[in-house]
Order: structure tokens, then sequence, then C-alpha cells
């Protein structure tokens, strides 16, 4: 926009935010500058304008060449809600210990919190700021987005807070933090208690005496040990922080982790690791994933089957016969097209629920009946569609761990001594170690379909 009038050009930005104005007065013509005033308020031209710099310039002879003379404020976008989460997932990575060696030994990840504990905290976004042009239209400023509670059952929230809804335990299941109810045994489970099974978290201060039965939908803590009794976790983890002392009859079994201090004479199984920073002796051992036993004085001791998904790691193995170390082992091709399958399906997913967000905000202005019902059918089916990328999300970075902590297809790693005797099978190719050895990665070589000992 362009505006010429007896020496005086006033051009307005396209954005409506700015007028820049030129002087070409005539000879003998001095420009007041109420001159400039008149042709402004004739076009419209209302904030913003800089009288300092007109009269400025109207004190100048000759001419003047865009000089900005009015400008608009523009608005302020609105700030994004915050949440603050209070409590943090246990993490579960090796600890160093102050010699440099690595220590596998994790307990205590139970986290209790009774009713009404705060869990999270949000601060709400902000509308922001308006602005407006030299016409002196308002400019709606964009507000601030909504962030939601990442929070799954047990959690109650009102307002910006999330609190929990009862006494029990936090638990973090694909990205959201819930509240699991507690079962909580302040001595040994023994004839004064009897069995357990609770459909949450048990948390044991005492020991699981011989005979008796622990089953829990969640983790199971334990804070003494497990004598020849039976302990399962039907959805999350065991954690024995004192060992498991078994004379052949002591079942442990978790959906994911089993993680004691030592094992001696058990049958352990679980679905993802198996960790002991002591030692293992005269036991079945069945992982789908790892079994490690890498503390200090993480040893193999007497006759054991050890059997895992990808990988055995071991300080020291001592054992004259019968010991069996076998890794069923994977594919790496195959897990390099999984995860390339999850990623397609979580951009698949992605690109649904953008055209649902629109589809579910568009209905919600509406209020008709069929609206409201439709809406009712889309909701559930959002929230399925995001707990299916949580959990391929988590599927992804699994399986990414995999590969970058197992060498080839499956290996046994021994940080220290092997005794001689021992059996080793990775992908169902075998070999026995006839002699001692020192320090060395067993691995199973896709390319040349063996078993290669590799000196660390």
């Amino acid at each position: 926009m362009s505006v010429k009038r007896n020496g005086i050009t006033v051009n307005v930005s396209p954005d409506k935010m700015y007028a820049f104005l030129s002087l070409q007065p005539q000879e003998n013509v001095k420009v007041m500058p109420e001159d400039i005033y008149l042709l402004l308020e004739e076009e419209g031209i209302t904030h913003g304008i800089d009288v300092e710099a007109i009269k400025s310039l109207c004190s100048t002879s000759g001419r003047i060449q865009k000089q900005l003379i009015a400008a608009g404020v523009r608005s302020v976008p609105g700030q994004d809600a915050v949440v603050t989460y209070k409590y943090e997932k246990p993490d579960f990575k090796p600890q160093m210990t102050q010699d440099g060696n690595v220590d596998y030994y994790e307990l205590g990840n139970i986290i209790e919190v009774q009713q009404g504990d705060i869990l999270a905290e949000r601060v709400p976004p902000t509308q922001g700021t308006p602005g407006y042009n030299i016409f002196g239209e308002v400019l709606h400023p964009v507000p601030g987005k909504n962030k939601p509670f990442r929070v799954g059952k047990g959690v109650v929230i009102e307002d910006n807070i999330a609190t929990a809804e009862y006494n029990g335990s936090l638990d973090w299941q694909m990205g959201k933090v819930s509240v699991s109810r507690m079962f909580t045994v302040k001595g040994d489970v023994d004839f004064s208690i009897g069995n357990i099974d609770f459909p949450g978290k048990v948390k044991i201060i005492g020991n699981v005496l011989t005979g008796f039965r622990v089953e829990a939908e969640e983790d199971v803590e334990i804070i003494g040990c497990i004598e020849d009794a039976t302990v399962i976790s039907h959805k999350g983890s065991v954690f024995v922080h004192a060992g498991i002392i078994g004379t052949g009859k002591a079942v442990v079994q978790a959906y994911n982790n089993v993680e004691a201090r030592f094992i001696q004479e058990a049958f352990v199984e679980a679905r993802k690791n198996i960790v002991s920073n002591e030692y293992i002796i005269r036991s079945d051992i069945n992982a789908g994933n790892a079994v490690l036993i890498q503390g200090m004085r993480g040893r193999l001791l007497g006759t054991n089957q050890i059997n895992a998904g990808t990988q055995i790691r071991v300080n020291a193995i001592q054992s004259h016969q019968g010991m069996n170390l076998s890794v069923k082992g994977t594919s790496r091709n195959t897990t390099y097209v999984r995860m390339k399958e999850i990623s397609q399906e979580i951009k698949d997913l992605e690109e649904e629920l953008r055209s649902d967000s629109v589809k579910i905000r568009l209905l919600g202005e509406k209020k008709d009946a069929q609206s409201i019902a439709t809406l009712k059918t889309m909701l559930p089916q959002y929230v399925s569609k995001t707990e299916r990328i949580d959990h391929l999300k988590e599927e992804n970075r699994y399986l990414a761990l995999l590969l970058r902590t197992t060498k080839g297809e499956g290996m046994i790693e021994v940080r220290s001594r092997v005794d001689q005797d021992v059996c080793v099978a990775i992908k169902g190719k075998q070999l026995r170690l006839e002699t001692p050895v020192k320090n060395v990665t067993m691995y199973f070589d896709q390319h040349e379909q063996r078993i290669i000992v590799l000196s660390n």
C-alpha cells in the first residue's frame, strides 16, 4: 500500500506493521508535521506513530527516502504448559564401583507413596499478549498448548495437580506413572501370614520361609531371603536383597527380571534378565534375554544349567564338570527388519492420530447427538493408538539395546577365569573348553556360522 500527496509518500508494509515516509517537497514549500498527521489519519494509520521521528524529519530540508514513522506491536505467543514429576523411574543401569568394576546388582526399586501424595504438578499454559498493527487492529496471540499428565491407574487429577488415589507404590509403564496397590509384610512369610496372592505389588521386610508361596500381579521385593519357597511375579519383577537360599526346591519366576544377591539350588526363570551380584551355584537358570553375574565376586560354581536368550556375562566360572551354558541367540537381520517395521507402524499411527485429532476437535465444537456419539466412539480408539505407539517405542528401544550390547548373534563373556570342562552352546553350535582360559568373549558369528573365542 502506497499513498502520495503534496510531496508526501507513505508506504505500508504488506503485514500492516510498519509505515515508512518519503518526502519530496516542492521548492520553497515546507512540509509540516500536521500535514503528515492528517494524511495518516485519512488512511486510518492511528497506532504506533513516532511523533519525534516525524518532527525530526520535518525539520530537515531536502528529500527524505523511506524513514520509519509508525510501527505496530506484534503479539507474544502464550507459553506451553509445563508438567513436573516429583518421582523418577529407578535407573536400572549398571553402577560403577570405586575400584572401576561394574556392579549389576540393583535392588530396592519399589517406591512407596501414601494416598494424597503429590506425584506431578502442572503450570498451565498462558494465553499470550495481544498485539496491534498500525491500523489499530488487534493481533490475537497463539495461546500456549496444554500438556496432559502422563499418568495411569491409581492417580487422581484435580486442577493442575496429580495425586495418589490410595496407598501403594509407583509403577512406570510405557512412559506413564501409575499407583499400584501394595501389600506389605512387616516380618517373615510364615504360618502367621500364610501364602500370599495379591493383585498388585508385594513388599516383604523379612524372609519367605520354606514351603510358602508368594504370588503377585506386579513387582515383589524381599528385603530378606527366599528359602525353599515359591515366588512369582506375573507382570513385574522379583527383587531379593539377601539372596535365594534353596536346597533344590526354591522356585522364582518373573515376567520381567529376577535380581538377587546370590542364587543357590533354585529354579529361576525370567522373561528378560536374571541378575546376581555374587554367585550362582547348582541352579537351573532360564532368562529370555540375559544372565548377568558381574559383581566383583560374581561367579558360577558347581553344576549349573544356564540358559539365556542373547547373552551371558560372568566374572568367573569355577567348575570341573557338569557346567552347561547355552545362549539361544538372535538374528540381527531379523531384528533390523522388525525395527524397520516398528518405525513404519509408528509413522502410520502418528499420521492417523494427526487426522483423528482434527476430527475430534471439530466434533467437540458441535453439540448434536450424532457428533457426541461419534466422539464417544473415536476417543477410546485415539487412546488405544497412543498406547500402541508407546508400546512400539518401548519395543524399539529394547531391540536397539539388544543389538548394541550383544556381540554377534549371541555371546558369553567371562571377565576373569574359566575352568576346563565347561560346555557352551550358542545358536545350537557347541564348544567344550578343554583347558582353562581367561578374560574371553565367545560369540556366534553370523557370517562364519560358528562360535568365535576372542581374548579381551
